[in-house]
Formats: structure tokens, sequence, C-alpha cells
């Protein structure tokens, strides 16, 4: 770790500890991922240090060999919840991560609350992440717009959660040949994608 960014965590930590319950959460934490890193062989160490987040570098850590069994010794489904952890992070970090809400509004030019309202009506993706809001993907804005074609395929995966949806546009369908939709509404093939998107929608499966 750079001096700057160690100087940086080591002061953070100790202001954390200053609140009786967070740092004792904080502390504990630490304590678990030093047991982990005692565990992992030298190129799991590496290949989890070369992720691109922090919380990817976490849970690559914890998915390695040397700490599955840790894992399943608390909960038999632990190493199940992180991958699933695992591909939220790399939906919200693909094709140019996600925006606020405030971020969206000053996008597309309406308030707060009308990004809100859009999304509530299915218009838009918006992942809830807690205390911090609702994140919106960047990939379905273009040129100051909701991408063409969004909202006709919003309307046949209305029933899909926002995470799901996120993987519908993300992925590879065989009714697309392979293709991703976000690919295909970007060249207008909206057709062929709704068409998908109605599959997706009855069975789960793009």
């Amino acid at each position: 770790m750079h001096s700057a960014a160690a100087e940086k965590s080591t002061n953070e930590f100790a202001t954390m500890t200053q609140d009786p319950v967070r740092g004792s959460f904080v502390q504990r934490s630490f304590t678990a991922i030093l047991d982990v890193a005692k565990r992992m062989q030298p190129s799991e160490l590496r290949d989890a240090a070369a992720s691109s987040t922090n919380l990817e570098a976490l849970v690559s850590g914890l998915l390695k060999p040397a700490s599955i069994g840790l894992l399943q010794a608390i909960d038999p489904l632990a190493p199940a919840k992180l991958r699933g952890l695992r591909a939220r992070d790399e939906l919200f970090g693909a094709e140019g991560g996600t925006l606020s809400a405030a971020e969206v509004a000053e996008l597309l030019g309406i308030t707060r609350q009308a990004v809100n309202k859009r999304r509530e009506a299915r218009k838009l993706i918006g992942v809830e992440i807690g205390r911090r809001g609702f994140r919106y993907p960047a990939w379905q804005f273009a040129a100051g717009a909701t991408l063409a074609g969004l909202e006709d395929v919003l309307t046949a995966l209305r029933n899909a959660p926002a995470l799901a949806q996120m993987r519908f546009f993300l992925s590879g369908s065989h009714h697309l040949g392979g293709k991703r939709p976000i690919d295909l509404l970007r060249k207008k093939s909206t057709a062929s994608v709704l068409s998908a998107a109605k599959a997706f929608g009855e069975h789960g499966t793009a």
C-alpha cells in the first residue's frame, strides 16, 4: 500500500475506533482479515490485490480456496452469498459505472423528484444501496436522454428486480445470437431486444 493511502487508512481507523460500536466492528473485521491473509497463498494474495475496487479485493480474497473453509464453518451459504456480492459489484462497475439521482437529474435536465418518479414508474433502472439511496447505471443514458427503446424494454421487464434487469442488458442472450441487449439498443435494434425481454420476463432467462 502506498504510504499516503496507508496513512489515510490508519487515521480513519483511529477515528472509527472512537465510536464503541463501530470501533468494535472495525477491530473484529480487521482481525478476521488478518487471519484470512495469513492463510492465503502468495498467488492468491496477488490476484485479490489486483482487483479494481477495495470491495472486490476483499470478496476475491474471501473466495480463495484458503478462505472458503473459514466461511463455510460460519455459514454454509457464505461462499454463494459472496459470489453474489461480487457479481453485483461487477454489474455496478460495468459500462461507465453508476450515477446518483442528482447526477441523473443534471444529465436529463429534470428534478431529483422527477428522477424518482421515473424509477418508480419503471422507466429507469435504479438500485437501492441502503442509506446512500439509489444508483443508476450510466449505460441507460445517451446524449442527455435515456437510451432509445429503453422504456419499452423496461416495460417488458417490469416484474424483474433491478439487478436482474441490469444482468439482462449486460449479458449475452441466446435469443439474440449471443449478443448483448445493450449493444443492440445502441444500434436501434429495439424490436429484437424487446422480444428477448419478453422471454426473459416470462422465464427469467436471457
